[in-house]
């Protein structure tokens, strides 16, 4: 990992910049009360069972976009032990035909909550502490990319927040049709830029695989969703893992 070469620094959104999971959890809890007609909707994760927020969030490490919420809530409702990445994937794909109602569920009660409760959606949604004024820098300089499966949209309401004003074509949306990897590699291509000159941060490791065949250099946030085993799987792959701490003391210099 150089930085003296680094012309692009690639984010992920939602635990790189943003510690989102309060509002993720309240909002995939509301959608699958939505979808089943059990329990109730809440606010905030605080009305959760002690248990079940225990749950949720170590089940959350495992996700790869929104919908994915609403399968933790799921997978709880039906009492079903959800230990690894396998795990929640293989249980994922048993239930894949509720996969469209959940995405559109959550997306739904995300933006009800949002519209009904602005200031709330906004308070469950706080960046990660010294964040702010490193992607204000890298803003400022052209030299940054958020990439994320969260919508642009929700994406900006929380930039917009904060006072952070990234450029018009910063923002890339990565979904099931566009990867990361995808992205990743039209950045080099439009950019003119040498795999060497892109740092690409994300929490989830097995992004961080698949886009370490783009041969950029890949950095696993250990201030994000992840585990012990996640981050074994990082080393085991080459991936650089960084701590918060180190991680803003490399970037502000680079």
């Amino acid at each position: 990992m150089n930085a003296n070469n680094l012309r692009l620094l690639a984010l992920d959104f939602d635990g790189v910049i943003a510690d989102s999971i309060q509002e993720c959890l309240v909002v995939g809890n509301n959608a699958l009360v939505a979808f089943s007609g059990k329990n109730h909707k809440i606010q905030q994760v605080e009305e959760l069972a002690a248990t079940t927020l225990e749950k949720a969030r170590r089940m959350r490490n495992f996700i790869r976009s929104g919908e994915d919420y609403v399968y933790i809530f799921y997978a709880l409702q039906k009492k079903i032990e959800l230990k690894t990445q396998l795990d929640f994937d293989t249980f994922l794909m048993a239930n894949t035909e509720l996969r469209a109602s959940f995405f559109d569920l959550f997306y739904l009660e995300r933006q009800a909550l949002l519209t009904k409760h602005r200031d709330r959606w906004l308070s469950l949604n706080p960046l990660y502490r010294g964040i702010k004024p490193l992607v204000n820098n890298y803003c400022r300089q052209n030299r940054l990319a958020i990439i994320t499966t969260k919508k642009i949209a929700f994406v900006e309401e929380i930039l917009h927040y904060n006072r952070i004003k990234p450029q018009p074509d910063a923002l890339f949306h990565a979904h099931e049709d566009r990867s990361k990897k995808d992205i990743i590699e039209d950045l080099l291509l439009h950019k003119q830029l040498d795999p060497g000159d892109v740092h690409f941060v994300d929490d989830q490791v097995d992004n961080l695989v698949t886009v370490s065949a783009a041969k950029v250099c890949c950095i696993l946030a250990a201030w994000g969703y992840n585990d012990d085993k996640q981050r074994q799987k990082a080393s085991e792959n080459k991936i650089k893992i960084l701590t918060l701490a180190d991680f803003l003391k490399y970037y502000a210099s680079a």
